[in-house]
């Protein structure tokens, strides 16, 4: 309610905001069981949202970390190791971005850009059985 997002606490949606927990790289274990040392990130981060820890970074959360990594003083800008571009160690992995931000002075700052990408998640896996008939 603090933040104008609702009226009252009954009208607050459990989607927002999302909360974003931030620390300097550690080793992990992702969901797929690959193991990641402080060496293949540059920053941990963990988005809480509908109660509940994502199961990787939402893209919304990643671009605002980038940008304020390139923001001097912040918490992202300190445990950040690299920016060039940000590797951000998540519950899935490490998802790399990359953000423009201008120091304008007199503690303003600007993200002219932010660039990143998504990957599928595989959805299925399995065989197709398929008549002999229908291959000729």
């Amino acid at each position: 309610m603090l933040m104008g997002m609702a009226e009252s606490t009954e009208a607050v949606h459990l989607a927002n905001p999302k909360v974003a927990l931030v620390g300097p790289a550690a080793p992990f274990t992702a969901l797929d069981g690959n193991n990641y040392t402080p060496e293949s990130h540059d920053l941990a981060v963990r988005i809480v949202s509908m109660e509940r820890m994502h199961r990787a970074i939402t893209l919304t959360g990643a671009m605002c970390t980038v940008a304020a990594v390139g923001v001097e003083g912040s918490i992202p800008y300190e445990f950040a190791t690299s920016c060039a571009p940000l590797r951000i160690g998540n519950p899935s992995g490490v998802l790399p971005v990359e953000a423009n931000i201008c120091n304008e002075g007199n503690g303003r700052f600007t993200a002219v850009s932010v660039t990143s990408y998504r990957t599928q998640r595989r959805l299925m896996e399995g065989s197709v059985l398929v008549p002999s008939r229908l291959l000729k």
